[in-house]
Parts: structure tokens; sequence; C-alpha cells
């Protein structure tokens, strides 16, 4: 059994749609994905932040950006939504953990404070949701959420992004080169990674 931890949004995003393609792939493999990050018995461990920790034992995952995206319904009962300086007059959902709106706000709207509509949530996957069910505004991940921009479920606003990516970054027990499983199931990962949307395919 092989224990993968990751968020909550990195894990409904980006490793539950693929699990067929894991089982096609890796059909040796028993997954145990758990999103308790407190958990300290895990084989392999996907965080984010802005950078890459330089002890050794992390490696740079994938990358993403951090742009003003909101819900088709959201933009037809609320819209237009033309300049970022309109956000002051819209639901801003901000997270406890990573508020990023300010630095997005004092590179594109510097002439705006930002918005005393706000929602706050524990975490980006809160937030997101929220704006997926036409609560306002979010900072979207862009790379877990390809599918629902694609699909026109939500809908990017503006092409400014937040000046700094965040990383994602992927961390492995010690001695996971002797495990073949584990060994497959890190490249299986940073070859999906790769993979800037999810086919069946």
């Amino acid at each position: 059994m092989v224990t993968l931890q990751c968020s909550p949004g990195f894990a409904s995003r980006r490793i539950s749609p693929r699990l067929m393609r894991l089982r096609r792939a890796l059909r040796d493999v028993s997954l145990s994905l758990t999103t308790n990050l407190t958990d300290q018995r895990s084989d392999i461990e996907i965080t984010c932040g802005y950078g890459c920790p330089s002890d050794g034992e992390y490696e740079t995952f994938m990358t993403t950006e951090r742009a003003p995206v909101c819900s088709a319904k959201y933009l037809r009962d609320n819209g237009p939504i033309q300049y970022p300086s309109d956000l002051s007059n819209h639901v801003l959902l901000h997270e406890y953990q990573r508020d990023e709106w300010k630095f997005w706000l004092s590179t594109a709207a510097p002439e705006i404070p930002g918005s005393t509509k706000a929602m706050w949530f524990d975490d980006a996957y809160s937030a997101t949701l929220a704006a997926e069910s036409g609560a306002g505004v979010v900072l979207g991940h862009l790379s877990l959420i390809d599918n629902e921009l694609r699909n026109g479920k939500l809908v990017r606003l503006f092409e400014q992004a937040v000046p700094q990516k965040t990383i994602y970054t992927l961390r492995m027990k010690r001695n996971w080169e002797a495990d073949p499983v584990l060994a497959s199931l890190r490249n299986w990962l940073l070859e999906e990674s790769s993979h800037q949307s999810f086919s069946e395919g």
C-alpha cells in the first residue's frame, strides 16, 4: 500500500479524475489517498507554496498561476466585469491561509483597496467551490481548474495573474529509490503533471 498525501483541492481536481488512468498504467499499485495534512505516515507528499525547499527532499512538481475567475451564472447576473477596478463592487472570495487578493489588486488595480463585499474560507478548495456555485470571484489555481474553464463552468475575467506563481513540490520518503512501486508512482505523477487538462485518453 502506497500512501499519497495532498490537499483536498489537489486530490479532487488533479488526482481523483486520473485514477482510472493510474490503474491502467500501474495495475499493481494499491493506493491510499489522504488529505490529512498532519499525517506523518505518507510515502509521497504533495505540497504547495511560493518556493521549493532546499533541503534536498523536495523537487518541483508543477507550477500554476492564479487569476480572477467566477461562474458564468455570476457573470450573467452581476456583470459586466470589464476592468479590474470593477471588482470593487463585487464579492471577492478570500482564503484565511493564503490571501493573495492584495497582491493581485496591487498590480492590476492599485487605485482600489479591495472590496467591502468579501467572504472568507479556510482554503482555496472551499473558495473555488463557492465561486462555482455563483457566490463571487475567486483567485483560481488555473492548473487545477483548467477543465472548468474549458467547459465554461468558470470564466477567467482578466489575463493578469498573481505576480508570484504557486509551486507544487513532491517529497518522497527516504530511500524511495529502492522501492520500484514508489519509483513508478513518482514517475507517473511527474508525467501527469505535464498534462494541462484531463482526458480519458
